[in-house]
C-alpha cells in the first residue's frame, strides 16, 4: 500500500474519526519556555544514534512547540484529545468516508485508535512545503506499535532499535513511547538538531511575533506568515496587503472559531469578504449547510485587524445532528 506520507495516515484517520467516548484529558501543545541546556554536549556524529540517550532525555523535557525547528511560517497545534470528548463526534465518524474509515480502523488494529491521541503540533513551509511535526499519543512510540503500522500502513522503512523511520517523504524519530516527531528531508536535520536542544525553535524566530498574539492554550490554534506572494494574490481580493493570520478554537459550548487577519486595510477587507459571503451562503444552504452554521459568521474591522468569528453551541450542533440522523452513507472515497 503505498503512502505519500505515511506517518500522516493515521494521524489524520484519529484526527477526523474522533469517535471515541474516552473523556481523560491530556496535555496539550501548548508554550512554555525552552528546554534547559542538556548537561552534556551532544556528539558530532551526523546520525541520531549517537546521542539516541540524550535526545530522548532532552526532548521528554521539551515541550513539542519548542521542537519545531526554525524553516517554517505556518503551524498549527490541535489538542485531539478535546475533540475526542466531545460527543457529537462518534456521528462524524459514522459518516466519515471510505478512505478516512479504513485508516481509522487500521490505527485501531495497532492499538493507537482515537482514545489514544492526544495532541499533534506541525510547522509548514508553503513555498517549498518543508514540514516538522510532533505527534503525542499513548504507545505510538512503542517498537510493537510501529511494528503493526508498518504493516498497516507500509512504504517505509523500521530502524532495528525501533527509533526511527523513513521513507521518500522524510523520516520520524521516536522521542518517547508516547511521542514521535517527523520532517520532510529539508527539516531533518535542524529537527535533530532541536531534539537535542541546540538550533533555534519555530517559536523563537520569525514565528515568534505571531505566536504571541495566538492563544495556544486552546484545543486548536493557528500562526501562520503570509509570504508576499501570497499576500500580493490576496491583497487584490480583499482590498489590503495582508501580513499574518492566525486565531483558535474554542470548545467550551460547542464551537467557537476565532480568526484574525492582519491588513493595511481590514475595513475593505471586510466590506469585500462580506459581499462575498452574502453570495456564498445561499449556496451553503443548498447544499445542506444548517441554518445556525452559515449565521454564526460574523465579522469585524479594528486596529489594522480583520476578525472573523463563528460560534455554535453544543445544543445547535445536537439539534442540526439530529436533523441528519440515520444509517451512515456508504460515501465515495
Amino acid at each position: 500500500m503505498r503512502t505519500q506520507a505515511w506517518w500522516s495516515g493515521w494521524l489524520v484517520a484519529a484526527a477526523v474519526g474522533c469517535g471515541h467516548d474516552d473523556k481523560s484529558t491530556a496535555p496539550r501543545a501548548t508554550a512554555e519556555p525552552a528546554p534547559a541546556e542538556p548537561s552534556s554536549p551532544p556528539a558530532n556524529a551526523p546520525g541520531l544514534a549517537a546521542t539516541v540517550d540524550q535526545a530522548i532525555a532532552s526532548a521528554k523535557a521539551s515541550t513539542s512547540l519548542m521542537l519545531i525547528p526554525s524553516g517554517v511560517s505556518w503551524m498549527l497545534g490541535v489538542d485531539i484529545a478535546a475533540f475526542i470528548a466531545k460527543p457529537y463526534w462518534r456521528t462524524i465518524k459514522d459518516h466519515l468516508s471510505l478512505r478516512p474509515r479504513r485508516q481509522l480502523e487500521a490505527a485501531e488494529r495497532c492499538d493507537v485508535g482515537p482514545d489514544k491521541w492526544r495532541a499533534f503540533v506541525i510547522g509548514v513551509e508553503p513555498v517549498t512545503r518543508d514540514m516538522a511535526m510532533v505527534v503525542e499519543a499513548v504507545g505510538i512510540g512503542k517498537r510493537e506499535t510501529l511494528k503493526c503500522l508498518q504493516t498497516e500502513f507500509g512504504n517505509f522503512t523500521l530502524s532495528e532499535d525501533g527509533k526511527e523511520m523513513s521513507d521518500a517523504t522524510g523520516g520520524g524519530i521516536v522521542l518517547d513511547e508516547d511521542r514521535i516527531a517527523f520532517a520532510t528531508p529539508a527539516l531533518m536535520q535542524p529537527l535533530r538538531d532541536r531534539i537535542v536542544n541546540e538550533g533555534q525553535p519555530a517559536a523563537d524566530g520569525a514565528m515568534e511575533a505571531v505566536l504571541a498574539k495566538t492563544d495556544l492554550k486552546k484545543p486548536l490554534w493557528f500562526s501562520a506568515i503570509i509570504p508576499p506572494t501570497q499576500a500580493a494574490v490576496a491583497a487584490a481580493w480583499i482590498g489590503g496587503w495582508p501580513s499574518d493570520v492566525h486565531g483558535e478554537m474554542d470548545l467550551s459550548d460547542g464551537v467557537a472559531l476565532h480568526g484574525r487577519l492582519s491588513t493595511t486595510d481590514p475595513h475593505a477587507a471586510k466590506t469585500k469578504l462580506e459581499e462575498q459571503w452574502r453570495s456564498v451562503a445561499p449556496l451553503l444552504r443548498a447544499q445542506g449547510i444548517p441554518d445556525a452554521v452559515v449565521d454564526a459568521v460574523t465579522l469585524s474591522a479594528a486596529d489594522g485587524v480583520l476578525h472573523i468569528d463563528a460560534e455554535i453551541s453544543d445544543a445547535e450542533i445536537a439539534a442540526d445532528l439530529a436533523a441528519v440522523a440515520g444509517p451512515a452513507p456508504v460515501m465515495p472515497l
